[in-house]
């Protein structure tokens, strides 16, 4: 058999339930030699990355003698629950408060013509629903200014057009 070794099995799932797994049939364990234990996270990671999660600086630059405030966040957005709630079919379009058509993709969410992705068009731009650029930059929309999350920079464009 030339195909020997090229199948991956991963099984995955909370460790109770996965050594009752193995205890069912006596050869598992042989057939499966390597195990990845994730452990929980204790009291103190969890409040560093809640705090993390919700940690904006402020920053401000001042190009000439006009005053901007770049806000920078240090880590992606947290997960916004009604994601995981919609129910959009594949194909879906919708128009954003810009005036651009987004199109649902499953799987993948909400992309407009240029690459952009969001997690609901409606709300594009708002703190929570960023838009994400095709380089992997979040924006956020403030009275017509993007701000990029990312990087710091700050533009009067609709990110993605020139």
């Amino acid at each position: 058999d030339s195909d020997y070794g090229s199948l991956v099995w991963v099984f995955a799932g909370y460790k109770k339930e996965m050594e009752k797994l193995f205890e069912h049939n006596l050869g598992l364990p042989s057939r499966f030699p390597h195990h990845f234990v994730f452990e929980d996270y204790n009291d103190e990671e969890l409040g560093s990355i809640f705090k993390d999660m919700m940690t904006y600086q402020q920053k401000s630059a001042s190009p000439g003698s006009a005053k901007t405030k770049a806000r920078i966040r240090q880590q992606p957005p947290p997960f916004n629950p009604s994601y995981s709630l919609r129910s959009d079919s594949n194909g879906s379009k919708m128009k954003d408060r810009f005036g651009r058509t987004w199109t649902y993709y499953q799987y993948a969410g909400w992309t407009d013509d240029l690459g952009n992705r969001s997690i609901d068009p409606k709300q594009l731009g708002k703190a929570g629903y960023e838009l994400v650029d095709p380089s992997g930059n979040f924006w956020e929309e403030d009275g017509g200014t993007w701000y990029n999350l990312t990087t710091g920079s700050v533009q009067r464009h609709y990110p993605g057009e020139p």
